[in-house]
């Protein structure tokens, strides 16, 4: 039993110390899966190093059933609005990301934002998906939550 613990604290401790150390990232939960048109998730991050430049990763976590191929996000910072267009599935409705079960992680890097070397910043994300005959999609469901982290550049 001793030697199963040993081997187990050793694990823990080579994939925690792989992990990636960033304290600004943040997750934002849309409740019950469904996600409005109208609901704005505002990401926060201050105490930025304004001589420094960084980076960012959006995580979307989404459900197996979540219908679309693919989701298109406004990223507004700066007062400057992004267009994004993530594929989380291929043609064949294999899913792009990680994950198990019914969950699934899609992340992408943003490389161009800029962040105004500035202390602190806001980052605004709406969904922008339409229907086939531009139509604008009032909810999607399938969207659990939001993470955006910002990273440093070495």
């Amino acid at each position: 039993m001793k030697i199963k613990f040993h081997y187990f604290l050793i694990v823990f401790v080579l994939f925690n110390s792989c992990l990636k150390k960033s304290k600004n990232v943040n997750f934002i939960n849309i409740e019950n899966d469904i996600w409005s048109v109208t609901d704005s998730l505002f990401f926060n991050f201050k105490d930025l190093d304004s001589e420094k430049k960084y980076f960012a990763q959006l995580t979307v976590k989404h459900k197996t059933d979540y219908y679309y191929q693919n989701l298109i996000l406004f990223l507004q910072a700066n007062n400057q609005i992004d267009t994004l267009n993530l594929q989380l599935a291929k043609k064949n409705g294999t899913w792009n990301g990680k994950g198990a079960g019914d969950t699934r992680f899609y992340s992408k890097t943003l490389k161009n934002l800029n962040f105004d070397k500035k202390d602190s910043i806001c980052i605004v994300v709406n969904h922008a998906m339409r229907s086939a005959n531009t139509n604008q999609i009032r909810e999607i469901r399938g969207v659990s939550s939001v993470g955006l982290e910002i990273i440093k550049e070495d």
